[in-house]
């Protein structure tokens, strides 16, 4: 299953809500699914990220 995340908050950001994201994608990951993450574009991430530590592909907007 392919399964897209939209949120306003993502790493570098430190938070609940992040975390979350994270343990979600990597055990969705780990089942086989493909996990895409729709998050912003802080000034300290790396804007050619992407695949995290979670397994997650990662596209980041303004």
């Amino acid at each position: 299953m392919k399964i897209a995340v939209f949120t306003d908050s993502y790493t570098p950001y430190v938070s609940g809500v992040v975390r979350s994201i994270q343990r979600f994608s990597t055990g969705m990951t780990r089942l086989g699914h493909e996990v895409y993450v729709f998050a912003p574009s802080y000034n300290r991430a790396d804007p050619q990220e992407a695949v995290d530590a979670s397994g997650a592909k990662v596209f980041r907007f303004y």
